[in-house]
C-alpha cells in the first residue's frame, strides 16, 4: 500500500466523517420514500359506514395508511403546443385504513364524507398536507431529502413549519387530513392525522456537530476493518469451537459449580457452543412456547405476522395467520384454557389503542376466534401442571402503557368474555415477561415480573427480590404518547414488551430456579429504536439460606434474546439478529444446549 503523509491521512478522515451524516440522510430519505410510496386503486362498495378498496398487504397497503379520494378535473393544456400538461384533480375526501384483509382492505373517511361512491379513483399519500417539525436545529437537509424523495405530498415550507410547531412535540397532528413528520436526533417519527405514529426510523449521525466527531481525531494510523458477521458466521465459529472442547461432565442430574463466582451461581451447559435447530422467518420480535399433544410448538412474530413452527430435533412449519391486518404485534402467548383445545392470544398496538387477537390452532391452521380485544393478554400456569390455562387481560394507560385493571378471559360457547380475576396481583405488575411459580418452595406461587430491565419476586403484596438492572432486553417496543389530554405536556414514551421467563429445577433439590434473558446494553441506545443490545445471556436466580442468589445459565450470545423454553434436559432461546438501520438483512435462529447431567 502506498504511504499517504500524516496530514493527509487526518485530513481524509475528518472528510468521511463529514460525509456519513449526508449518507445517513439520504438512505432515511429513501427508506420513508419507498414506505410511502403513491399507489393507485379504487373504491369497492361502502360496508357499514366504511368502505372497501381493492388494495390489501401484497400491493403494501398496512392499517394507517391514507388515501386520497380524487375527483378527477379538467385538462391543463400548453397555450402554444396544444399538450396536455397534467390535470386539476380535486382532492374529494381522505381515507385511512383500518383493516387489511386478503384481496381488500378497509378504510374509513377521516372527514365523515358522504358521497363516495364505488369505482372511484384513489390514491394513496397523494396531494396530502405534509408539515415537518425540526427539533434538532440541523433537519433543513433532511426536509429537503423528505421533500424530493416525496414529490406528491403538499409540504409546507420549512420554515413556516418551525415558526407554527410547538416546543415539545404535540398531543395533535399539525393538520387534519395530513402527515405530521417529527424530527429528533435520534429518531423521525411521522404520525398520522389524529398523530397516531404511522412510521419510526432510526436517524444516525443527524443531529452530530461534524466538530465533535472530528476533534478527537488528533491522528491515524492505517486501520483494516471487517465486515461484521452474520450470526449464522458467529454460530459455526461456536459449534467449532465446541467440537475442539471437551464436554464437561458431573454427577448429578444437573451441575452447580462448586465454586461460585461473586457469591452468585453458575450452571453449566454439557459444551460452550450451541446447536442451530433452525432458522425462522424474517427477525423474530417476539415468541413463546408451548407442549401440545406430544410435540413442542413455537409461536413466532415479526411484528406483521404470525408463524408456528414444531421444534424437535429441527424447525417445521405447521400453521400461519392472516394477521396482515392487525397493527404491530407486540407478543404471543399459548392459552389451554381446556384439555386438547390450544389457542394463540396475539397482543397489538396501532400507535393509539390495543387491538388484541385470539387464534386457535386447529389441524394446522390458525382459526381466528376474536380479533378485537381492547386489551393487553398474558398466559399463566396457575395450578402447576405445565400448561398456560389461565388468560389474563390488562387495560391499556396512557401514563405507564401498562394499566391497574385485570380481568380473566374465558370462552363460552365460542365467543370470549370478561370475568373478574379474582387474585392478588403487585402493584405495577405487566401480564407481559411474567409468571405465577413456586420458587421458594413453600408449596405457594409467587409472581414474578421483568419491568423496566429489573426481575421482580412477590408473594402476595410483598416483594421478595428485586434484581440488579439487567434483566430483559427486547427487540419488541410500543411507542406512545403520554398525556394526551394536554398536549403541551404530551411526550413519546416507550414500552418493553419482555420474554417471560422460565422456572425450572436445575440441581435436583426440589426447588425451582428462575431462568430469565439478562443483556448488557449500548449506552447509546434510543429508546424506542431498538434495545441496542451488546450481549444477552441467561441469568439464574435461586432461592438458597432464605436468600435468593444470581448466577448464568450457559455463554453469552451478541444479540438480543427473542424467546426462551426449558425442554426436557435442553434450553433452548431464539436468537435474533436486527436488521440494520436501513431494514436490510436480520436473521433469527432457534438455539439449544444441552444441560450436564
Amino acid at each position: 500500500m502506498r504511504f499517504i503523509p500524516r496530514r493527509f491521512r487526518v485530513a481524509l478522515i475528518i472528510l468521511l466523517v463529514q460525509l456519513v451524516p449526508a449518507a445517513a440522510l439520504a438512505g432515511l430519505a429513501e427508506t420513508v420514500g419507498r414506505d410511502f410510496k403513491p399507489l393507485a386503486g379504487v373504491v369497492v362498495m361502502p360496508v357499514d359506514g366504511q368502505y372497501i378498496i381493492d388494495l390489501d398487504a401484497a400491493s403494501g397497503v398496512v392499517i394507517g395508511d391514507l388515501f386520497s379520494v380524487v375527483k378527477p378535473g379538467a385538462n391543463i393544456i400548453h397555450p402554444v403546443t396544444g399538450a396536455v400538461l397534467g390535470k386539476l384533480d380535486e382532492v374529494k375526501a381522505v381515507l385511512q385504513v383500518v383493516r387489511v384483509k386478503s384481496g381488500y382492505s378497509y378504510v374509513r373517511a377521516l372527514d365523515g364524507s358522504s358521497g363516495i361512491v364505488k369505482g372511484e379513483t384513489i390514491r394513496r399519500y397523494e396531494s396530502l398536507p405534509a408539515t415537518f417539525w425540526d427539533y434538532t436545529g440541523q433537519g433543513e437537509a433532511t426536509y429537503a431529502e423528505l421533500k424530493n424523495a416525496l414529490p406528491s405530498l403538499e409540504w409546507q415550507d420549512y420554515r413556516q413549519s418551525q415558526a407554527s410547531r410547538p416546543e415539545k412535540g404535540a398531543g395533535q397532528a399539525a393538520d387534519a387530513t395530513g402527515l405530521t413528520f417529527v424530527f429528533n436526533s435520534d429518531r423521525l417519527l411521522v404520525h398520522g392525522p389524529d398523530f397516531q405514529v404511522l412510521r419510526t426510523y432510526p436517524v444516525a449521525g443527524a443531529s452530530v456537530p461534524v466538530a465533535a466527531v472530528a476533534a478527537p481525531v488528533t491522528y491515524a494510523e492505517p486501520v483494516a476493518t471487517a465486515a461484521p458477521s452474520s450470526l449464522e458466521a458467529r454460530l459455526r465459529a461456536l459449534e467449532q469451537q465446541a467440537a475442539q472442547s471437551p464436554a464437561i461432565a458431573s454427577s448429578g442430574p444437573y451441575r452447580l459449580d462448586a465454586v461460585p463466582a461473586a457469591g452468585g451461581l453458575s450452571f453449566e451447559a454439557s459444551f460452550p457452543g450451541y446447536k442451530n435447530v433452525g432458522n425462522l422467518t424474517g427477525v423474530t420480535t417476539m415468541s413463546d412456547f408451548a407442549r401440545n399433544n406430544g410435540q413442542l410448538l413455537l409461536a413466532a412474530t415479526d411484528g406483521k405476522d404470525i408463524k408456528v413452527y414444531t421444534a424437535a430435533e429441527a424447525l417445521s412449519l405447521v400453521a400461519e395467520a392472516d394477521t396482515s391486518y392487525i397493527a404491530q404485534i407486540l407478543s404471543v402467548q399459548w392459552w389451554q384454557p381446556a384439555a386438547g383445545r390450544i389457542y394463540l392470544a396475539a397482543s397489538t398496538w396501532n400507535g393509539s389503542r390495543v387491538q388484541s387477537a385470539i387464534f386457535e390452532l386447529v389441524d394446522a391452521r390458525l382459526v381466528s376466534v376474536d380479533e378485537n380485544i381492547g386489551y393487553l393478554l398474558g398466559s399463566f400456569d396457575q395450578d402447576a401442571d405445565g400448561s398456560n390455562e389461565l388468560l389474563i387481560a390488562q387495560g391499556y394507560d396512557v401514563r405507564g402503557f401498562f394499566g391497574s385493571s385485570y380481568y380473566r378471559m374465558e370462552l363460552a360457547g365460542g365467543k370470549v368474555t370478561t370475568a373478574p380475576l379474582g387474585l392478588e396481583l403487585p402493584r405495577r405488575f405487566p401480564v407481559q415477561g411474567s409468571l405465577f411459580a413456586d420458587v421458594t418452595g413453600d408449596g405457594k406461587l409467587e409472581t414474578l415480573y421483568i419491568r423496566d430491565n429489573l426481575l421482580y419476586i412477590y408473594q402476595g403484596d410483598r416483594q421478595l427480590y428485586k434484581s440488579p438492572k439487567i434483566m430483559g432486553g427486547s427487540l419488541s417496543i410500543a411507542s406512545y404518547e403520554t398525556n394526551v389530554n394536554n398536549p403541551r405536556d404530551s411526550v413519546m414514551d416507550y414500552a418493553s414488551f419482555d420474554v417471560r421467563p422460565v422456572a425450572v429445577d436445575l440441581d435436583g433439590d426440589g426447588i425451582k430456579e428462575v431462568v430469565a434473558v439478562a443483556s448488557e446494553r449500548s449506552t447509546l441506545n434510543s429508546p424506542g429504536i431498538g434495545p441496542g443490545v451488546q450481549k444477552s445471556w441467561l441469568a439464574v436466580v435461586k432461592f438458597r439460606g432464605n436468600m435468593f442468589v444470581k448466577g448464568t445459565l450457559g455463554a453469552e450470545v451478541d444479540t438480543p434474546i427473542q424467546g426462551l423454553a426449558m425442554d426436557k434436559d435442553r434450553v433452548l432461546f431464539v436468537a435474533s439478529e436486527p436488521a440494520s438501520l436501513l431494514g436490510e438483512g436480520g436473521a433469527s435462529h432457534l438455539l439449544s444446549y444441552e444441560l450436564t447431567k
